[in-house]
């Protein structure tokens, strides 16, 4: 678990038309480092919630509520679910300090297939994401797939 992790906050329940509701649900994800064969232990645990909401604190978010074990996805438990993805959120995505410029576009030599996420250019993070998706809608446009 890194010291200083990038962490994404998400207001589920926050809509633009209504107040949000007394009782809220956050999600909140972490950068994590690659699986290793060890496995994820109860301290483990206990230094990632201890971490994020430190952190989160730092910037004047504070939490209430239950942060039980089972609310936390591990990237053993995301290795399990997509075992392809070798318990990345973002999938194989390359390494090394050339990643960035490795990445896949958002196009592929199979005709109409689009990629789109984390692990494609312009690269990781909702908002990098979003512009993925928004490439991918203009080369479909483009194309005269959505019309």
């Amino acid at each position: 678990m890194p010291n200083d992790p990038t962490i994404y906050v998400c207001a589920q329940d926050r809509g633009k038309s209504h107040a949000p509701p007394e009782i809220e649900n956050f999600e909140l994800i972490l950068n994590a480092p690659p699986l290793t064969q060890r496995q994820p232990e109860n301290e483990d645990f206990e230094r990632c919630n201890e971490i994020t909401f430190q952190r989160l604190e730092q910037f004047g978010l504070s939490f209430q509520g239950n942060r039980a074990r089972h609310h936390l996805t591990m990237p053993q438990d995301f290795g399990a679910l997509f075992p392809a993805s070798e318990g990345s959120l973002y999938g194989q995505s390359p390494k090394g300090m050339m990643a960035t410029l490795k990445r896949p576009k958002c196009t592929t030599k199979l005709n109409n297939l689009f990629l789109v996420g984390g692990g494609v250019h312009p690269g990781a993070g909702i908002p990098m994401a979003t512009l993925c998706a928004e490439l991918a809608v203009a080369e479909m446009t483009r194309r005269q797939i959505l019309t």
